[in-house]
């Protein structure tokens, strides 16, 4: 909209007789018009507060029997809808929590929300809570909104008994994390048509959300929570609730655009599952093995039960991870190409599955990152600092430590290479986490070729 019809509204006679003007605005919004404005009407000061976009001017408080002309209400409702801002006169507005003490502790003024303004009734829901044939008219409007605006983001913060779900541009709103709430969030972005919507890897809390979207084919995005944090930080976004991470996840979307991998598939995430609990039986069997020699006599013949059914549980998990390996045929071939490398047994190849499906599709520098095995740079200036590995998937990684170290004494290519290393003067961790790297190269190459072991394949250019 052009800054000259936001000036007449705020210039016109019926506001100017009002009390003092503020200007509520959303500086990012308004961007270069937001000074002009200022200046022109000569405000002193502003108070910044986010209103929510599509608001309603309603008549003024305090004057019922003056009402705005159409005009006046037509320019109004124009500059609500391109700037997203609201403008309104001061105490009769949502007010930054300072300025709204301040007129509570004088007496003067009477506080209205947007929603009150003009109107007896309270109105203290928000949108999600809506019912009925309003909840329809809300509905409509967010799908109006991102239609006009072509492109739309949303974030979604996953908790447990929640979801936040933020849509930028358009309100944000709460739904229940069970299946009747999912259920509702799907529905309700789907309406919106999003070109991106983005969640937290939150211990699994976000896996049937983000299955739910991906089956109704929209394009969902679930990233790692540190990121989305740096990202928040770098913004200036230091304070930290769920609403507020779901509108940094929509802000996120926006401006990074983190690409659309596939999601999981069942019988993946099945896989995953079991993956998980042989890990979690390992370390259960070793440290009851440790207690058992410092343990009381009464208290040992427990301890030995305790190892009995976790020895029994792990060969359980074991014999279940080998069905469900043999149940895909393309789990099958690749585990007999992957097989084939020496040094490399069952326990890497379903980490490999389960854990980075990923393997394959991607360049020898993207799945070592991905793994957390490249090392990155940290060289300013004149100073040129040690290369290290840094993030990556922890559990692929310490899958490909061990079959790295049986490697260096099995894998003619991987053995040769270790010690070339070391021979170079090169600290021998160093060195078994080249190889790691190294095996994990041929690995992807061989999976994404779908060529079996063979020397040459793997020998150094």
């Amino acid at each position: 909209m052009p800054c000259r019809q936001a000036i007449d509204v705020l210039r016109c006679a019926s506001l100017q007789r009002a009390m003092r003007l503020d200007l509520i605005v959303e500086r990012q919004v308004l961007g270069q018009h937001r000074e002009k404005l200022l200046s022109v009407l000569g405000i002193e000061k502003d108070v910044l507060l986010r209103i929510p976009s599509g608001s309603d001017v309603i008549d003024r408080p305090g004057e019922s029997e003056s009402k705005w002309s159409s005009h006046e209400r037509s320019l109004a409702q124009l500059v609500i809808q391109e700037t997203r801002s609201c403008i309104f006169v001061e105490r009769f507005c949502i007010m930054a929590p300072r300025e709204r003490g301040r007129l509570q502790r004088s007496g003067s003024g009477v506080m209205k929300t947007v929603g009150q303004i003009g109107s007896s009734r309270s109105s203290g829901h928000q949108p999600e809570q809506l019912r009925g044939p309003r909840a329809r008219i809300v509905q409509e409007r967010e799908t109006r909104r991102c239609t006009m605006s072509g492109t739309c983001f949303v974030g979604m913060d996953v908790s447990q008994d929640t979801v936040d779900v933020a849509v930028q541009p358009g309100p944000a709103f709460q739904i229940a994390n069970d299946d009747l709430g999912i259920a509702e969030a799907v529905a309700r972005v789907q309406a919106i048509q999003p070109t991106l919507i983005v969640l937290e890897a939150t211990g699994g809390l976000a896996v049937p959300l983000a299955g739910a979207l991906a089956a109704v084919g929209l394009p969902v995005v679930v990233v790692n929570p540190r990121q989305v944090r740096d990202f928040a930080r770098a913004t200036g976004q230091l304070a930290k609730t769920d609403r507020l991470d779901a509108q940094v996840l929509a802000h996120f979307a926006e401006a990074i655009r983190p690409p659309i991998r596939p999601v999981p598939d069942e019988q993946t995430q099945t896989l995953a599952a079991l993956v998980a609990r042989r890990r979690q039986l390992i370390e259960m069997l070793t440290a009851e093995k440790n207690r058992l020699r410092l343990a009381a006599r009464l208290i040992q013949k427990r301890v030995h039960a305790h190892i009995t059914w976790s020895e029994n549980e792990l060969e359980r998990t074991n014999t279940d991870l080998t069905a469900t390996m043999r149940e895909s045929p393309v789990w099958r071939e690749k585990e007999e190409v992957l097989r084939s490398v020496p040094g490399v047994g069952p326990v890497l190849t379903t980490t490999l599955f389960a854990n980075l499906p990923e393997l394959g599709t991607l360049t020898r520098k993207e799945v070592a990152a991905l793994a957390g095995v490249a090392p990155f740079p940290r060289d300013s200036g004149t100073l040129k600092g040690r290369r290290t590995i840094w993030g990556g998937r922890a559990h692929v990684r310490a899958a490909l430590y061990m079959a790295a170290l049986v490697a260096t004494r099995r894998n003619p290519v991987i053995r040769t290479f270790y010690q070339r290393l070391c021979q170079a003067g090169k600290a021998k961790k160093l060195a078994l986490t080249a190889c790691m790297r190294k095996l994990l190269t041929i690995l992807n190459a061989m999976v994404k070729s779908g060529t079996s072991w063979r020397e040459s394949v793997g020998q150094p250019a």
